[in-house]
Formats: C-alpha cells, sequence, structure tokens
C-alpha cells in the first residue's frame, strides 16, 4: 500500500488490516482484488453514504460520489453500472466482490448493510440483494436514529450471541421448500426459531411458513 494511499483514504478511515493485489509492475488492480474486513467495508460505505466525508473532513469529492453511484449503463445481474458502482433501479447502489462480498448503500433508509460469503455461480449470486431487497429494506421503518434502549440491546446482544453457536438442521416445509432451522434462546416462552430458507426461490413463502410453526 503507497503512502499516498494510506494518507488519503484508509489512514482517515481508521483502515489498516488492507491488501490489495498489484500487477507484475506494481500497479493496484483499480477493478477489484482488495482484501478488508467486514468492519472496513462498513466504513468505505459510510464514507459514500455521507456523501464522502468522514467526520469533518471531504476524504472523496462529493462530486465524484454522485457521478460514481449515477446509472451510465444498463447491465445484467444488476439494473445499472455506475463507476465501480452497481446502481440498482430502486435507489441505492452497491459494491460487488467475487463469491459474494457486498457493500449495500442505501441512502432513503440511511443504511449500510455489509455481506462477506462464498457463495458459488450466478444462481447464488442474487441471495444477498434478496435479503436486502425483502428483510432488511422494510424492517427499516424510518432512516431516523432511534433512541437508545440499554435494556433492549442487551437482549439483541444475547439473541446475537446464541444464534452464532446455534447448530441448524434442514428439513421440508410442505414437502418442497427447503429449510434449515436453529434453535435460539429469544423472547417468547424462552424460544425462538430462526428460518433460513432459500429466499431468492421462495421468499413469498417464509411469512405463512412462520405463521404454520407452534412453540412447544
Amino acid at each position: 500500500m503507497t503512502l499516498k494511499n494510506r494518507l488519503r483514504l484508509f489512514e482517515p478511515l481508521g483502515i489498516i488490516d488492507v491488501g490489495w493485489a498489484t500487477s507484475p509492475q506494481g500497479v493496484y488492480i483499480g477493478a477489484g482484488e482488495m482484501w478488508l474486513k467486514p468492519h472496513d467495508m462498513a466504513k468505505f460505505g459510510w464514507l459514500y453514504l455521507n456523501k464522502g466525508r468522514w467526520g469533518n473532513r471531504q476524504i472523496v469529492p462529493l462530486a465524484w460520489v454522485e457521478v460514481s453511484t449515477r446509472r451510465h449503463i444498463d447491465a445484467t445481474l444488476i439494473d445499472h453500472y455506475g463507476y465501480q458502482w452497481w446502481v440498482d433501479a430502486a435507489g441505492y447502489y452497491m459494491a460487488v466482490g467475487i463469491k459474494g462480498q457486498r457493500i449495500f448503500v442505501v441512502p432513503k433508509k440511511n443504511i449500510v448493510a455489509v455481506f462477506t460469503s462464498d457463495l458459488k455461480g450466478l444462481g447464488e449470486a442474487l441471495i444477498l440483494k434478496n435479503l436486502l431487497d425483502f428483510y432488511i429494506i422494510p424492517a427499516a421503518a424510518s432512516p431516523d436514529t432511534l433512541p437508545s434502549n440499554t435494556e433492549e440491546q442487551v437482549r439483541l446482544d444475547a439473541l446475537v450471541n446464541s444464534a452464532a453457536k446455534a447448530i441448524g438442521f434442514t428439513w421440508l416445509w410442505n414437502n418442497t421448500v427447503p429449510i434449515t432451522t436453529f434453535l435460539v434462546s429469544a423472547y417468547k416462552d424462552s424460544k425462538c426459531i430462526f428460518l433460513w430458507a432459500d429466499t431468492w426461490k421462495y421468499h413469498d413463502k417464509v411469512e405463512p411458513i412462520v405463521q404454520s410453526l407452534t412453540f412447544k
């Protein structure tokens, strides 16, 4: 990493652990092959969400943020393409990395969503976008910051930690939809079912599945 890149972009964002492939001549591969931690990916998305500003500093020129995240050509995998950003017709844009590395920026809802994955082939390429479209964006009722709620934050942290340790098993709902189920501690009767379905195929069936479950 050159001193110029560190000083102009990565250092102001507090990004230290980064790798970036180069050509035999030592030129960085501008189109990709950069390795970042998820938290640092989110910083990059946050920088763009805030029009290139980080704190009180303009790190990336506002004009470049606006032109680079604008539709320039039509595309296939995603609706449009800007300058290194894919642009969705719904009004958000994303950085797309190999095998499912994603930075989604949704200005209307003040959202930056980051995924790291090991997806394979075009058949799985839209999983993360569908999770954003059908779950994350609809769940954001307002772009404003929620008021502090320490009690609920503790409960959420406990639930996330429990889910991270859960072991799943797979079954078929209605003999057609493959479901992976995780039993973790939650709010109702100390039980909660977390479902993972092929959401890019069956997103319309998730709600009927949840409603059909009976807690025991």
